[in-house]
């Protein structure tokens, strides 16, 4: 009995590992099925991520002399010290439940879903880089069953979050970020889905039900990761799904109407549910000014993000820029100014022009932020460029396009103005990136290219 209670969780887990092989290979053929070009590309992002990934575990847990002053020798990495606190903290949901993770934990609702990946795979150092893989390899078939009807759009999409540095690095280790730009991802197609006319004139059909679901899943586990982020998309489908079904026509308005304003209110609640303790802080917070004017609430605000400003320059770094944006409307503005370009010019060049000024970086670090500072600037190019083509041909869906800019540019002004370590924002950046890759899908194409339509 001793050996069989020892062996049957292994048997279980190797039938799992052979079941997920099995799925990954549909979806990979699913995708390779759009375009000549779309399986080539996830063949190399996929063989790519798992080399890379195989090569950082085994170096560090080998304890091997290449690199051995960057590396720990237990199959973590010195440049990447949350692997260890979110892998330490998911074994005790492995243990107890993943139910069970506490919410001081960082990000507890990545600890928890690391925690039930490993219950099913097995506990290592190595599972949270699985993660990342299927969820780069579950965004690009979302990508591609959207987009089936029209390649290039597919192929942007699908190569953008493919050969992007930040996922690529980020995703090789036990960390959130590859994990939380698939759930972003899931969330804009569903966003998607329940934007598009058909959706907007029959709310209840089974396509609808199914995009939000998945939008409140997603929420649900993203105000457990980064509450803010949440609140930047709920605000974005709650103004688009609004104004969608108010401009959608007479017939059948009310009920369009009381059908995207119960799924707001329904997705505030399961965000609450999601961000747990840090909801409550944000409950108490404007509690307490719900006395005071609106004047006086608006500047606790900007407060907020000067104290979050202030918490990035105290925590020091070799790539933090520093500077406080004092007071006034003016100084502030500079400063979004300045982290803008920080967030869309590779840092070296700023550096050089004396823009900004740090005192380096870990060796290559810097080299490698500048290279993902030049892939996310020509990426976004691209999409842009795709959907201004599709504008001028009408082919635009422009409620999905206008929810995808009301997520991104706030991000973005945020991000500029509140990171001021440069090492960071390499990795915050995707916060931005993600949702801008997204909008391919406003430009998808129906069977036989007819426009999808859309109401500004």
């Amino acid at each position: 009995m001793q050996l069989i209670a020892i062996w049957l969780p292994w048997t279980l887990r190797l039938v799992v590992l052979v079941v997920l092989l099995w799925v990954m290979l549909r979806a990979y053929r699913a995708i390779a099925s759009v375009s000549p070009w779309a399986g080539p590309v996830v063949a190399a992002g996929l063989a790519g991520r798992a080399a890379l990934g195989c090569l950082l575990f085994f170096v560090s847990y080998l304890d091997l002399p290449l690199l051995q002053s960057l590396h720990t020798g237990d199959g973590f990495w010195n440049l990447a010290p949350d692997a260890r606190l979110y892998f330490d903290a998911a074994i005790d949901g492995v243990r107890n439940g993943p139910w069970t993770i506490p919410q001081h934990v960082p990000s507890p609702n990545f600890v928890a879903a690391l925690s039930a990946w490993m219950w099913l795979v097995g506990v290592s150092p190595a599972a949270g880089a699985l993660l990342n893989i299927c969820a780069y390899l579950l965004t690009c078939w979302v990508l591609a069953r959207i987009l089936r009807h029209d390649q290039a759009a597919a192929l942007i999409g699908i190569t953008a979050f493919t050969f992007s540095p930040a996922l690529v690095v980020f995703g090789s280790q036990s960390l959130k970020d590859g994990f939380f730009a698939g759930v972003v991802a899931c969330i804009c197609a569903g966003a998607w889905r329940l934007m598009a006319p058909a959706a907007t004139a029959r709310p209840w059909k089974a396509g609808g039900i199914a995009a939000a679901v998945v939008i409140l899943l997603g929420l649900f586990v993203v105000a457990g990761i980064r509450t803010y982020y949440a609140l930047f998309l709920w605000g974005a489908l709650t103004i688009v799904l609004l104004g969608n079904a108010a401009m959608a026509g007479s017939r059948g308005r009310g009920l369009r109407l009381a059908t995207a304003v119960l799924f707001s209110a329904l997705a505030w609640t399961v965000l609450a549910a999601g961000a747990g303790a840090r909801y409550d802080a944000l409950v108490s917070q404007f509690v307490s000014r719900s006395g005071d004017s609106s004047g006086e609430v608006a500047v606790a605000a900007v407060g907020a993000f000067d104290g979050a400003r202030d918490r990035f320059i105290a925590s020091g770094g070799n790539t933090n820029i520093g500077g406080q944006a004092g007071h006034g409307v003016t100084r502030r503005a500079l400063a979004i100014a300045r982290g803008l370009l920080l967030v869309f010019v590779p840092a070296t060049l700023l550096s050089a022009a004396g823009l900004v000024h740090f005192r380096g970086g870990a060796g290559g670090a810097v080299a490698l932020a500048d290279l993902d500072t030049l892939y996310v600037v020509l990426s976004l190019l691209a999409v842009l460029l795709l959907a201004w083509r599709r504008w001028r041909a009408r082919e635009l869906a422009l409620p999905y396009a206008l929810f995808i800019l009301l997520v991104a540019v706030p991000t973005a002004l945020g991000l500029a103005y509140v990171v001021t370590n440069f090492g960071t924002l390499f990795r915050l950046r995707l916060l931005v990136s993600v949702p801008f890759w997204m909008l391919v899908l406003a430009a998808a194409r129906p069977a036989g290219g007819a426009a999808p339509g859309g109401r500004a």
